[in-house]
């Protein structure tokens, strides 16, 4: 007697998550997040999207630029929920409209459009009690850096919406293309290619910012917590580049020795 047929079992289906990421309409078929440095776009007229981490200038409006961060992420809520898996940022950050020039350190006092400039912002703390020294070149995740001592330099694609302060993109460092990378190893390997291949620009960009803000230290910032163990950003690939390039130590602002 024949053996009878098992019935084909069907694979189970994957949970339907709704997501609570919320957005903003800036185009036909484009979503972003209210924080400004998130998109999704519809892949040609197909059901599924593709996600973007987007460019943006100090007020934290977008620049225009945009990076790919996962093609084909699936439907309009699978898309917005791989925001929150692959972004540094919490879902109570993605959900809030970045901070008006006129909330931050900068809103009074003296320099342009009436805001406190760096320098002037940082002299005045300088001259109080408890003031710590930080020279020269060092890197720092944005919710660290102190601008009050520093020149915060955004070498990161995106922008945090949270931040108040002036920060000073530094383009030519910024690793467009490499974010769906998640091996460490090859995304170091190509990202100093990239950097070796603007040499000259990079290192004359640099001296331009230490002859701008001339006496103060300059921070090299990106969004990773390296406190965590697991945890690595391009920040410090740039840091071990450039000592390559310039002969000193570029320190990460919470490992440095406490003084």
């Amino acid at each position: 007697m024949a053996d009878e047929a098992k019935p084909t079992e069907k694979a189970a289906k994957s949970e339907y998550v709704r997501t609570k990421v919320r957005t903003t309409n800036p185009a036909k078929g484009v979503y972003r997040t209210l924080d400004g440095n998130w998109e999704i776009e519809r892949v040609d007229g197909s059901k599924k999207w593709s996600v973007f981490q987007v460019a943006t200038d100090d007020s934290g409006k977008p620049t225009g630029e945009r990076d790919l961060a996962r093609k084909d992420a699936g439907s309009w809520d699978k898309a917005l929920n791989v925001i929150l898996e692959i972004s540094p940022r919490s879902l109570d950050e993605l959900n809030t409209r970045p901070a008006s020039r006129g909330d931050g350190p900068h809103a009074a006092g003296e320099g342009a459009e009436g805001r406190l400039t760096l320098k002037q912002a940082g002299a005045r703390v300088a001259q109080q009690p408890g003031f710590l020294a930080v020279e020269g070149l060092v890197t720092a995740r944005y919710a660290a850096v102190d601008p009050a001592r520093m020149v915060p330099i955004q070498t990161s694609i995106g922008r945090p919406g949270w931040v108040s302060f002036e920060l000073v993109a530094w383009e030519a460092v910024m690793p467009w293309g490499l974010l769906e990378e998640r091996d460490p190893e090859v995304f170091r390997r190509r990202y100093r290619h990239r950097l070796h291949l603007r040499t000259p620009r990079i290192l004359a960009e640099l001296a331009d910012l230490q002859r701008t803000y001339d006496g103060w230290p300059l921070a090299l910032c990106c969004f990773e917590d390296l406190r965590r163990p697991d945890a690595w950003c391009h920040r410090r690939i740039l840091a071990g580049w450039l000592e390559e390039h310039l002969g000193e130590e570029i320190p990460d602002l919470e490992v440095m020795p406490k003084s």
